[in-house]
């Protein structure tokens, strides 16, 4: 992929901050900014009563993106961060 073409095509695919997730090809991570905290909700049964209920688990984890989305942050690969 020429330079000219990451100029003009200025998505997840080019960016710095996109990590490949191997297994599965067009989708990565966004590590631009810091994990962001999610709250699943896992079915959990009440042994006393028998009901159904949820039981909130907080995990972190980066946004999963497609490689031709596009951001207004995005950093081409070959670019210089401010230190």
């Amino acid at each position: 992929m020429t330079v000219e073409l990451l100029k003009t095509n200025p998505t997840c695919k080019t960016c710095r901050f996109f990590e490949r997730i191997e297994t599965r090809p067009e989708e990565g991570l966004c590590k631009e900014n810091s994990p962001q905290v999610t709250i699943l909700l896992i079915p959990q049964a009440n042994h006393i009563t028998g009901q159904m209920g949820a039981m909130p688990q907080p995990i972190a984890s980066w946004p999963t993106v497609t490689d031709d989305l596009w951001c207004g942050r995005y950093t081409a690969k070959w670019a210089k961060l401010d230190s």
